[in-house]
């Protein structure tokens, strides 16, 4: 985990090259914005909304940072290899002051490094650079998992969209899926008309829209009720809950909701 002012990309410790940032000088570009995409379909009335809920457009986080160096040549060195580290296909970026929380995105533009004074002697620069994130949320490094196998059970979240992916497992005939807001109104529920058996599961991942069993076999044709389902905070009460439910029924052997908890 980075200092305060520290900064992690792909697992890695910029600190190890002298990297910190510089929280005053760094933060997003670009204000949150819905996504409001809408369509209209032959011979019927209306638009119809293209956009998931809790979608974002895209948004740029503009960071400056300084790095240190104990010779200009290690500064040169390390100069290069921030660049090298910045510049991969993809990159999972977590801030020190937002420990636990990673955001994705990738390099937009260059790397901008200004000297500091005296040129010299110097062991240390400015850099700049300015990350772009497709997706405008942040997301929990590790991870949740939720059991709701035997009972109702709360789907702890931020202050985002979470999309899981639940795993029923047999023995089990048409399970129904159905995820209720903090006060237990029903919002969404997933039907499969299915016999899992004892040995068989079914992966149905709520983002990619797939359903495959224990094989990989496509099972989208079981989805014979309800939708995909997306955890939304809104859902809940806060952060601290309580939280928006899962529940199953018939009971399986297993039901397991696994997601990232998001923040906006």
């Amino acid at each position: 985990m980075p200092n305060r002012n520290g900064i992690i990309v792909n697992g890695y410790d910029l600190g190890q090259i002298g990297v910190t940032t510089e929280s005053d000088l760094s933060g997003w570009r670009d204000s949150l914005t819905g996504v409001n995409r809408i369509t209209t379909l032959p011979e019927r009335a209306g638009a119809v909304a293209l956009a998931r809920p809790g979608e974002y457009e895209p948004r740029r986080i503009v960071v400056s940072v300084v790095q240190h160096a104990s010779t200009l040549e290690q500064l040169k060195t390390w100069a290069d290899e921030l660049k090298a580290r910045l510049s991969e296909a993809v990159l999972e970026v977590e801030f020190g002051d937002r420990a636990g929380r990673v955001f994705f995105a990738i390099l937009d533009g260059g790397v901008s490094i200004n000297g500091i004074p005296p040129a010299l002697i110097q062991k240390a620069h400015r850099a700049r650079f300015t990350l772009l994130c497709q997706d405008a949320q942040g997301y929990e490094r590790d991870g949740t998992v939720v059991d709701f196998t035997a009972a109702k059970v709360e789907c702890p979240q931020g202050t985002g969209v979470s999309v899981p992916l639940i795993r029923i497992a047999g023995p089990v005939t048409n399970p129904v899926v159905t995820y209720r807001d903090a006060r237990g109104t029903s919002i969404q529920t997933l039907g499969l008309t299915a016999t899992i058996a004892a040995d068989q599961w079914r992966d149905i991942d709520c983002e990619l829209h797939t359903i495959v069993d224990q094989a990989g076999a496509n099972k989208i044709s079981e989805l014979t009720s309800g939708d995909f389902i997306a955890i939304d905070a809104h859902d809940s009460a806060g952060e601290s809950g309580p939280y928006a439910t899962l529940e199953v029924s018939p009971t399986p052997q297993l039901a397991q909701a696994s997601y990232r908890r998001a923040w906006i």
